[in-house]
């Protein structure tokens, strides 16, 4: 109303200055925190990731390669070592632990700095170069959802890599098997996990500007 002359006590002037200088500030602070998450999303995609290749023959080594998180794909087999960033959810095959044991920070997501435990399904902690050589591998997973504690799928698997007339075994797989983004493995060794969410299916995606930060400012 004051830039209405019959009723304003101001110049239409003098309430317009204020008024755009304070559009601009939002819109500069806008662009900068824009800039700021593509620079970061630009980052966090320029990071490197080791994916298995596959398996020459059983009890083989296993090949992997280097590669970037941005070709990540569904499916794809992550070679992970102690305090690697997680790049995708995936759920894990293989543990350097016999039982099949990893542990897990997930601060990034929820704040919380206690380790979480992990554990690798037995029959794929024990087969895992077979189960490579022969390909046959098969997860079915849910929608995602940005439940970070919530995880139910089912893993399927033979060991003569023919689809025909081949019943696989199932087992079912909870959040004992699960890893999402953005987690940060620690004294665990070397694992292997397939990826199941990538991009904006991640719980991680799904749940920006969602959580409460529980980490105080005071370290």
């Amino acid at each position: 109303m004051q830039f209405i002359p019959a009723i304003s006590t101001n110049s239409p002037l003098a309430s317009m200055i204020p008024t755009i200088f304070i559009i601009l500030v939002g819109m500069g602070k806008e662009l900068y925190l824009e800039i700021k998450r593509w620079r970061e999303d630009k980052r966090i995609n320029s990071l490197p990731c080791t994916t298995v290749t596959g398996c020459a023959a059983e009890g083989a080594e296993i090949n992997c390669s280097e590669g970037e998180v941005q070709n990540l794909r569904v499916g794809d087999i992550l070679r992970l070592d102690d305090d690697d960033y997680v790049p995708a959810d995936c759920v894990l095959l293989q543990a350097s632990q016999e039982n099949g044991q990893a542990f897990t920070m997930t601060d990034a997501l929820d704040g919380e700095r206690n380790f979480k435990s992990k554990l690798v399904l037995p029959r794929c902690q024990k087969d895992i170069q077979q189960l490579l050589f022969a390909r046959s591998l098969r997860l079915s997973v849910p929608e995602p959802n940005p439940d970070i504690y919530d995880f139910k799928g089912s893993i399927q698997y033979s060991f003569t890599g023919s689809d025909e007339g081949e019943e696989f075994d199932n087992e079912d797989m909870t959040n004992l098997q699960f890893v999402p983004r953005g987690s940060t493995i620690k004294f665990s060794g070397q694992l292997y996990a397939m990826v199941v969410y990538t991009g904006l299916e991640t719980k991680l995606m799904q749940n920006l500007g969602s959580y409460t930060f529980k980490r105080s400012r005071m370290q």
